[in-house]
């Protein structure tokens, strides 16, 4: 009977605690940010198209009993695109960074790159011939490649919707540039450069700290011989 509620109940150690807090403490602390990070799109959204609400509204209060859940629904809209897209933009931003913590990946990766079925390019092969070849020996770096490239242009759209929402200089990108290439950093609204700053990165920065602490769980699970499972 002791040794049943030894394995329902395993001992955990005060640094088990302690990484189990955390963990929990940086996914409240991600879901809050979550929230301040939706905003920006939730106003790129009104300003895209502001008849949106009132047309959905309109379209859909002919409908008998629906209609009341269905102008709620309308009414909050912009929330909910807003929401999807900001999912797409971060998971996009985010998905190099769990390529790179996934081991496996990285070494079937790295044992395609450097292993034996590449084909050799020659001189007098087709130009169409040349073109699948060296489109068949860039595979495996297109997997993590395209994911960098994708996650730029994430990050540049997301740079885009926060520096419109929280704009650090009285102007525009091409005033921002020329305000930084100057060093007047005394023109720099240091408020809405923070909020822009957040907004583009600290979503990342909690998810490599809970990518941390799912490892250091890992190894703390496999020293006291307990099951891990994710």
């Amino acid at each position: 009977m002791n040794n049943r509620n030894r394995q329902r109940n395993p001992y955990r150690s005060p640094a088990q605690r302690w990484t189990r807090l955390a963990f929990w403490a940086a996914v409240c602390v991600g879901i809050g940010f979550a929230y301040f990070n939706i905003l920006p799109y939730t106003q790129a959204v009104r300003l895209l198209n502001k008849t949106v609400d009132n047309g959905f509204i309109q379209l859909i209060s002919v409908l008998p009993v629906v209609n009341g859940i269905a102008a709620t629904i309308g009414a909050g809209i912009h929330w909910i695109l807003g929401f999807l897209v900001w999912a797409l933009i971060q998971s996009i931003e985010l998905f190099p960074i769990v390529l790179k913590h996934d081991p496996k990946f990285l070494e079937k990766v790295i044992q395609d790159a450097e292993g034996a079925n590449r084909f050799d390019i020659k001189e007098d092969d087709p130009p169409s011939l040349q073109a699948l070849k060296r489109w068949y020996n860039q595979f495996p770096y297109l997997t993590f490649g395209r994911a960098i490239t994708y996650a730029i242009f994430a990050y540049t759209i997301d740079f885009c919707i926060a520096f419109f929402t929280y704009p650090p200089v009285k102007g525009d990108l091409f005033d921002f540039g020329f305000i930084l290439m100057s060093g007047q950093f005394d023109q720099l609204d240091w408020r809405n450069l923070t909020s822009l700053l957040v907004t583009l990165f600290v979503i990342e920065v909690i998810f490599l700290f809970l990518l941390w602490l799912d490892k250091i769980t890992y190894y703390m699970k496999t020293a006291h011989n307990i099951p891990f499972r994710r």
